[in-house]
């Protein structure tokens, strides 16, 4: 029984370990997909406050070039959001006019994955044309630094997860397999003097009776065929 108990508990172990695991990684990937949803949708009510601003000054003759409060504007809302890189304003080029990081002005607006997670917004004028985008950019820096801590936290509670996962186990398998000892060594005879398990001794009862029955029946046809 002992070395049952232990050939169950070694093929339950990676069964258990896999399926815990498993869970992790899904709830991290689930978890990791709604902090960045999350993420692109604050860049994207900042980046369409911004617009908003800029099509408010366009729809009363102001170029976007030359809408003058936009610079502190774009300061203010990074000030406001430690995750964000840069906000920058550009025109219809790609020339950034506006930018939170005023080292930025007058460069060629780039994506780069790598540094940071861009939502970009069009700046439309009274015509429905494009005037100009926002380009709001979180650090990626920041982002994963956030996901390491998340991914550590569903780290160290699948670890205890395991071990709590493995203690259930083995006692589930140690206290069903008590169960079965105590069932099979209740043992009793049968009418034939044969040692069985308790539960089974009505069984074979039957069993033997049906036996009994046959064998009745067997040798009254022998009588018959005799006497004929």
């Amino acid at each position: 029984m002992r070395r049952l108990a232990f050939v169950l508990m070694v093929a339950l172990t990676p069964v258990v370990l896999a399926a815990v695991a498993l869970g992790a990684y899904l709830n991290y990937g689930s978890i990791r997909q709604s902090y960045l949803d999350m993420v692109g949708a604050r860049l994207e009510t900042v980046a369409r406050r911004i617009g908003s601003d800029a099509e408010a000054a366009l729809s009363i003759g102001i170029p976007l070039a030359g809408q003058a409060t936009m610079q502190r504007l774009l300061h203010r809302e990074r000030e406001a959001d430690d995750i964000l890189l840069s906000i920058d304003v550009t025109d219809m080029s790609g020339s950034i006019l506006y930018s939170s990081d005023p080292e930025r002005v007058g460069r060629i607006e780039t994506t780069n994955a790598d540094i940071s997670e861009d939502r970009s917004v069009n700046i439309q004028n009274a015509f429905e044309t494009s005037a100009g985008t926002v380009v709001v950019r979180a650090s990626r820096k920041i982002l994963d630094r956030e996901l390491g801590t998340l991914a550590d936290g569903i780290q160290r509670t699948a670890l205890f997860a395991m071990l709590a996962a493995l203690i259930g186990s083995f006692a589930a398998v140690l206290l069903g397999l008590r169960v079965l000892w105590t069932r099979v060594s209740r043992t009793a005879q049968t009418d034939d003097g044969a040692v069985v398990p308790r539960e089974t001794v009505a069984t074979f009862r039957m069993v033997d009776e049906a036996h009994r029955v046959i064998a009745r029946q067997l040798a009254g046809d022998d009588g018959a065929r005799r006497r004929g």
